[in-house]
C-alpha cells in the first residue's frame, strides 16, 4: 500500500492522486473519508506511527 504522510497536518492517506489530495483542506479530506489515520505530534509520535502501520499491516505486528 502506498501511503503519503503530510507532516504539516499530521494525516495519513493512500498515495494515489496525491496531487489532487494535496490541494484539499484537512476538513475536506476528513469529510470525504480519505484519511487513514491522524498522528498527533507528541513525544510518543514514533510509537503511534509504528502502531498505526502495524494495524494497517504495513509492518509485521511482532516487529
Amino acid at each position: 500500500m502506498n501511503l503519503l504522510f503530510m507532516e504539516m497536518q499530521h494525516i495519513l492517506f493512500k498515495k494515489n492522486n496525491w496531487e489532487e489530495m494535496s490541494q484539499k483542506t484537512k476538513k475536506e479530506l476528513i469529510d470525504e473519508k480519505r484519511i487513514i489515520g491522524k498522528i498527533d505530534h507528541t513525544k510518543n509520535w514514533k510509537k503511534n506511527i509504528a502502531n498505526m502501520f502495524k494495524n494497517l499491516e504495513i509492518i509485521k505486528k511482532n516487529d
